[in-house]
Order: C-alpha cells, then sequence, then structure tokens
C-alpha cells in the first residue's frame, strides 16, 4: 500500500510566514484598515519589518452574523527568524511518459533491464519471479506465527498453484504509461511509483518486503520510523529507543547520500527541516508474547521547498460570508522530501515535487503598516 504524505497553472508560494501579516498587522487594535506605504524598510527582521506584533487581540465587525463578537486572540505569534521574504512564481509540472522515463533512467541502472511493476491487487499479471518471492514471504511468517499456519497455507497454495500454471515473464517498461516501474541500483531491486490521478506523492523504496530486507526472528512484519517520530508517538507502544545506531554510516556520510539522491530528482533547491535516527519497528501479528526489540538502523531526513534557502510555509485560505454557513477552504500544498538512508544507500524515499520554476523570486517590499480610523 502506498504512503501518502504530507490546481490552478500558475501558483505563488511565499516564503516564511505571510499569509497572515494582513490580519496581524491590526492585532490590538479595533477598526483598522491598511495603507501601501514603506513600513519599516529599515528593520533587521521580517517582525520588525512587517509590524507583526508578538500577540494577538483583535475584534472584527461581526456584520449580519448574529454574533455579539468576533475575536482573533494569540497569546505568542511565531516569526520566521529571516531579514526579507519571496514570492516564487511556479508553475505544475507535466507527468507523461517521457518524464517518467527520465526519472527512471536516472534512479536505475537501466541497462539491467526496467520492468512495469504489480502488487498483490495484478495477480494475473504477476510474473514467476515476483510470484515466488510472496511464496517466500508467507513461509516466513508462518514460521514466526505458527498460531495461523493454516491461513498462511491457503496463501502459500494459492501462489503455488499460480506459479505452476502461468508464463508470465516480467513486462518490460515499454512506452512508460504505466505508474509503477521496478528496476536494479546496485545489487539491490527497486520500485518507483508516480502519483496516481488525484495524488501527488512520488515513491522510490526497496522492492522486496523490509521483513525480507530486515529479516528478524519471529517477525511477521515491520515497518520503519524517524526517531522524532516514534518519541512523539510510538514509545508508549514499543518501549524505549536503544542509544546506539548500528548503521556502518556517521549521520554527515548518510546525508550526502540524501542529498546526492535530491539532485537526482530535481530536488537541490530544498533545503533540510530535520533528521534523526531511523527505527525498524518489528511486529508478530499472532498468539505470540515474544517481545520484538526496536533496532536502531540508519537515518531520516526530511526536505522542504525553499526559495532563496527560506523555507516555504504551509498557506491555508478559508472564507465564509457568514458564520452559518460551511466554510469554503483550500490549501496550497508545500513540497517536501523524506528520505530514509542506511549502509545501502536510499532505502526509501517519498516526496510530492510537482511544480517548477516559472521566473525569479522576487523579494516582497515591507508595504503593509495600520492606519488608524
Amino acid at each position: 500500500m502506498r504512503r501518502k504524505l504530507w490546481r490552478n497553472k500558475k501558483l505563488v508560494m511565499l516564503a516564511a510566514v505571510f499569509s497572515c501579516a494582513v490580519a496581524l498587522t491590526a492585532c490590538g487594535k479595533k477598526n483598522a484598515d491598511y495603507d501601501i506605504d514603506g513600513g519599516n524598510a529599515d528593520g533587521g527582521s521580517v517582525q520588525s519589518k512587517y509590524d507583526i506584533p508578538e500577540s494577538c487581540d483583535v475584534t472584527f465587525d461581526s456584520g449580519s452574523t448574529g454574533l455579539k463578537k468576533i475575536q482573533l486572540t494569540d497569546a505568542d505569534i511565531t516569526v520566521p527568524e529571516t531579514g526579507a521574504m519571496y514570492v516564487a512564481p511556479v508553475k505544475m509540472k507535466e507527468t507523461d511518459p517521457e518524464s517518467r522515463k527520465e526519472l527512471v533512467d536516472t534512479l536505475f541502472d537501466a541497462d539491467k533491464g526496467v520492468y512495469v511493476y504489480y502488487d498483490m491487487e495484478h495477480m494475473d499479471k504477476l510474473s514467476k519471479e515476483d510470484i515466488q518471492a510472496y511464496i517466500d514471504l508467507y513461509e516466513v511468517q508462518k514460521k514466526a506465527d505458527p498460531s495461523h499456519a493454516s491461513n498462511y497455507d491457503s496463501d502459500i497454495d494459492r501462489m503455488n498453484r499460480l506459479l505452476q500454471t502461468t508464463s508470465k515473464q516480467r513486462e518490460k517498461a515499454g512506452d512508460y504509461s504505466a505508474d509503477e516501474y521496478m528496476g536494479m541500483v546496485g545489487d539491490l531491486e527497486y520500485r518507483l511509483s508516480f502519483p496516481q490521478e488525484g495524488e501527488a506523492d512520488t515513491l522510490f523504496r526497496i522492492k522486496e518486503d523490509l521483513l525480507q530486507y530486515r529479516p528478524m526472528d519471529g517477525a511477521t512484519g515491520v515497518i520503519t520510523s524517524s526517531a522524532e517520530e516514534y518519541n512523539t508517538s510510538m514509545s508508549e507502544e514499543y518501549g524505549e529507543l536503544s542509544d546506539i545506531n548500528e548503521c556502518s554510516l556517521s549521520i554527515d556520510e548518510a546525508r550526502q547520500m540524501a542529498e546526492e539522491f535530491l539532485d537526482k530528482i530535481g530536488g537541490s533547491e530544498a533545503v533540510l527541516q530535520s533528521e534523526s535516527d531511523l527505527c525498524w519497528l518489528y511486529r508478530n501479528d499472532g498468539e505470540s508474547d515474544q517481545e520484538l526489540p526496536v533496532v536502531v538502523d540508519g537515518y531520516s531526513f526530511e526536505y522542504i521547498r525553499s526559495v532563496e534557502d527560506q523555507p516555504v510555509s504551509d498557506v491555508a485560505v478559508w472564507t465564509a460570508d457568514n458564520l452559518r454557513q460551511a466554510n469554503g477552504f483550500v490549501n496550497v500544498p508545500i513540497e517536501k522530501y523524506a528520505i530514509q538512508v542506511d549502509a545501502n544507500g536510499v532505502i526509501e524515499a517519498l516526496w510530492n515535487s510537482y511544480l517548477e520554476a516559472d521566473g525569479s523570486p522576487q523579494a516582497v517590499p515591507p508595504y503593509l503598516t495600520k492606519k488608524e480610523s
């Protein structure tokens, strides 16, 4: 199953938090309006240039809503520590067979063969080699979970019958009209999944099941997580993390690999948002009481699109004529890149890079000042 991260032909993305500046320049005052003016252009920070307060308490005209008061309060307004903001015009990337082939050839060792990837939802298109991989996985899971041996036996028998009757070989990439492909990178096989209709995420990862890639006795499955995510939401379920990272790479070496991969996929302008150890969370889906360890091996990195080395902020816009009707809501998604690295290199990358430059970034002049009525 594919994970999902986190269109008008032309979008304008704002670097740093600018979307709230209009509202915040009036904070603490009633009946304020705005004038196009020079502001505090000599200020050294965004907060001083755009006259953004440290807190907010403003009352708006309730109009015909029937409400006695509409009030916005925030005791602690966070402003990026930067000296300027920029706007960068961008447009949607075109995802067509030519662009798919270009990325496939960049990431895979194309001379070793590139094939269309199919999963269990397309059993009739699986090759003998891929059917055998499923059988091998079920055998491993059956050994770890004897309480469900009959279920695994049923799956194994079904796949063996398919193996005996199929004559299919792997389907070559052909005209690159498919959404998913597989190929070799060094000695490992990977899959590459392009966004399908209604999606924005591209996935590149080890093709084989992670339990086969990094086996653990007694486990029927494994997932990966950044240590940051683990400590936030998973530690109570799985326990404390080890202080020892088993990866033979240093975090600097792993980061270099991640950034070389970014260059390959057109993410050279992205900036690092977070980095942490990579955790492997093993589980047993049966009735075993065996406690499986959480292994720390590798590193996890998250990058975000930037403009002039400033990370682009999330932008959300909503509007309503009054509070008695449903709000209309528009979210402008931000390009992010999540990359996992172990001693073999990049083992998984998930990104939603679907914009390309359509002009040069321009600095936003400090023009918002208050004009009291």
